[in-house]
């Protein structure tokens, strides 16, 4: 089963802060939670979708489990 982590990093950058919003069943739906917390946040993080199947880690190239970003 594949599922959606959103991400969220304060200005972009995973090395000042970041945390994980959610894991969600349906990209449309994680593609939402991301863009509704970027503005809930006032702008000041970045979300990233990333795929992973379930029981398994993400790919090393990150490249291939991004999904979107904004």
């Amino acid at each position: 089963m594949i599922v959606y982590i959103v991400e969220a990093s304060r200005w972009g950058s995973n090395e000042n802060h970041s945390y994980v919003l959610g894991c969600w069943d349906s990209l449309e739906a994680a593609k939402k939670a991301a863009d509704e917390h970027i503005i809930y946040r006032g702008g000041k993080y970045m979300c990233t979708v990333l795929q992973c199947n379930l029981n398994n880690e993400i790919d090393s190239d990150w490249s291939k489990s991004v999904l979107y970003q904004v």
